[in-house]
């Protein structure tokens, strides 16, 4: 039976946990998620390691083991410990009962600055362009989440089917739920009946964000990879797509890298950026 804690160190950061009940966990990932630790590929390898060792540690030796990981790992949490507080590894009951790992903050207005600055001073590397299905921050990408007790395979699955649903064509609505194909999803809800573009217009936003968010806060891998792009600007390189994308593609340099110089008005991509700061500020990751 394992009877100790691990010490997870990321760079100035530290995630403890007991490793008391990790023998009687279904599978790591059941342990991970149980415990506030994200499903991350080298931290699972690590804990199947210890749980295949049957780690056992007698009381007069220290109650820990350490663990490099990188900071992405964590899920943070309200509570901090620094490693200073956990002074040569003596063991702290207090932080042991507490189980907490440090939040680092990050200012929002290095985000905002960007949304709002003159575009003719854009750089490269305030953006972050993605395109295509593998992306995580594409709609065809798939990402199980439920809305109002219905489950979607992806955003793109969501936006089409509320579309269905907004023009009040059931047919249609049932067509894209039972499709698995982006594709397909697509071509549908370009086919609703009543479809009335003014409304469609002033009510596809709020239907989008709805689904964006569902689909990072449901799916917390996605999730920290939406909250690493910060501070950047999300920007969708479809060159075919002039109203959701940019209008240019990633191979469009340097035009991709100015907003004076795309063909489109990225709904998706600043969409996705004001979801991932509001995704953050309730995290309570931005300084206050």
């Amino acid at each position: 039976m394992l009877s100790t804690y691990v010490l997870f160190y990321a760079e100035e950061e530290i995630i403890k946990m007991s490793l008391r009940d990790l023998n009687t966990a279904g599978s790591v990932e059941e342990w991970a998620k149980k415990n506030c630790l994200n499903n991350h590929p080298l931290i699972v390898e690590k804990l199947e390691e210890l749980r295949a060792e049957r780690v056992e540690i007698s009381d007069d030796e220290l109650p820990c083991m350490e663990i490099n990981i990188p900071r992405e790992c964590a899920v943070l949490t309200t509570d901090s410990v620094t490693l200073q507080e956990y002074s040569d590894k003596t063991p702290n009951d207090e932080l042991i009962a507490r189980g907490s790992v440090k939040i680092k903050k990050f200012r929002r207005e290095d985000s905002t600055s960007l949304l709002t600055r003159n575009p003719v001073k854009d750089r490269e590397e305030d953006f972050y362009h993605f395109y295509g299905k593998k992306s995580p921050f594409s709609n065809f990408h798939p990402a199980k989440f439920i809305l109002e007790g219905v489950e979607y395979r992806c955003s793109e699955q969501y936006m089409m089917h509320q579309k269905a649903v907004l023009f009040r064509d059931n047919e249609k609505a049932q067509q894209i739920l039972s499709t698995t194909d982006p594709i397909k999803m697509k071509r549908l809800g370009r086919k609703v009946n009543g479809f009335h573009a003014k409304v469609w217009s002033s009510q596809c936003m709020n239907i989008v964000k709805r689904g964006v968010t569902a689909k990072f806060k449901q799916n917390p891998h996605l999730e920290r990879a939406l909250i690493d792009t910060f501070p950047k600007i999300l920007a969708e390189a479809s060159p075919s797509d002039r109203l959701w994308g940019i209008g240019l593609g990633l191979q469009d340099k340097p035009q991709i890298n100015n907003r004076k110089t795309w063909r489109g008005k990225n709904r998706l991509g600043y969409l996705l950026t004001d979801v991932r700061n509001e995704i953050m500020s309730e995290n309570g990751m931005f300084d206050q």
